[in-house]
């Protein structure tokens, strides 16, 4: 959402069968996140990447599902109708002959008959390739794209709709930051800034509130390591801002486009560190501002999505790791008095959060792994 979220979630599973710009004012997004079960997918490993809420009656989570009978490994959608929520079935390109599968990692929603799903196939070659579907009210549809603009892995693993013919997405291909738009007929590959040719660079989020204001985020890669990569979006044109106050190594998973900025999640390496730590930080309009988290002190300790209510305050979740027996956790946290502070998650087994979407201070949705499969808590108890 590190490894992509489908990747690491393989290696969640590993560890689970194994153990078998905000407002200050107000303290509080999110105080307890609670689980909410999820339709049973039949005998496979299954998980959620993405989630998106339009209302408290039209939410979509979506990602994958693998049999543990045949080894394929399919996308997967299920829909959240305010009462219970449903698998809804998702097309599949055809299966690669050598290594059969396909996921969702993102889902963004425009409106009740209109939404966008991103992810991934496997060739015949072993190689990724892109993958989008859209939903126009009774179904899912795979949508074309462009053919990879450079050799190795294409891949999705985030969208922002802001219309019917204003979509975002972003990924990789062959090492290199990947920008696509859909134009309401088409999708185009968009320029990237210039980044390094011969180290690895990706996106794995983007958040849009306007058609003159994108964020992507993910990570560029430099002779001594990863570093944070993020980029604006002007309505002309991408430029690289990581470069004023995120001079860590680490990379963001997470961005969410605020009124007057936006708030960017991930991980990064302190010196004398003994492994991941969380990371959060503020746009404040010309620099970044590295938010404190609050440690847990565990072996890796990451966030992986955050998202704001539609008056600007933040909430994030993530996943933390412990060194000796290594179990996971999720975690969440919640923005107030100007700091972020631990939210209160419901024991479900070992687990861990890869995406968030709050609609509200009182409402809001939170999926993943877990050790039955897919995963997802809801926000129902805030105090102000």
């Amino acid at each position: 959402m590190a490894p992509p979220r489908v990747i690491a979630a393989a290696l969640l599973a590993g560890l689970i069968l194994a153990t078998a710009g905000g407002t200050d004012a107000k303290p509080t997004v999110c105080l307890s996140w609670n689980n909410v079960p999820s339709p049973g997918v039949g005998d496979t490993w299954s998980g959620l990447n993405g989630v998106a809420a339009r209302s408290a009656k039209d939410v979509w989570a979506v990602g994958w599902l693998h049999t543990t009978t045949d080894f394929q490994q399919q996308t997967y959608a299920q829909h959240w109708d305010g009462r219970v929520w449903s698998s809804v079935p998702t097309p599949n390109p055809p299966p690669s002959t050598r290594l059969p599968g396909s996921a969702l990692t993102d889902v963004d929603v425009v409106g009740r008959s209109d939404a966008w799903a991103v992810g991934w196939h496997l060739d015949d070659e072993g190689y990724a390739q892109a993958l989008t579907m859209r939903w126009d009210g009774a179904r899912w549809s795979i949508v074309a794209v462009p053919p990879a603009p450079r050799l190795g892995d294409y891949r999705l693993y985030g969208v922002a709709a802001v219309s019917t013919s204003d979509v975002w997405a972003v990924g990789v291909s062959g090492g290199q930051p990947l920008l696509m738009h859909w134009d309401g007929a088409t999708w185009r590959l968009w320029p990237a800034p210039t980044l390094s040719q011969q180290e690895p660079n990706r996106l794995y989020a983007v958040d849009a509130r306007g058609a003159r204001d994108a964020w992507a985020v993910g990570y560029s890669g430099t002779r001594k390591g990863i570093v944070p990569l993020a980029l604006r979006w002007n309505g002309r044109r991408w430029r690289v801002v990581s470069r004023r106050g995120l001079k860590v190594n680490g990379e963001l998973l997470g961005v969410a486009a605020a009124p007057k900025g936006a708030w960017v999640v991930g991980w990064h390496f302190p010196r004398r560190a003994a492994g991941e730590v969380a990371l959060a930080a503020r746009w404040n309009g010309r620099s970044w501002s590295k938010q404190a988290v609050p440690d847990r002190k565990y072996w890796d300790d990451r966030i992986e999505d955050v998202d704001i209510t539609p008056s600007g305050v933040p909430a994030a979740v993530g996943v933390v790791a412990y060194d000796v027996d290594k179990k996971v956790d999720p975690v969440a946290f919640r923005w107030g008095r100007g700091r972020w502070r631990s939210a209160n998650v419901e024991y479900a087994g070992h687990a861990a959060f890869w995406a968030v979407d709050v609609l509200s201070r009182s409402d809001g949705w939170a999926v993943g792994v877990g050790p039955s499969g897919v995963f997802t808590q809801r926000l129902s108890r805030c105090r102000p």
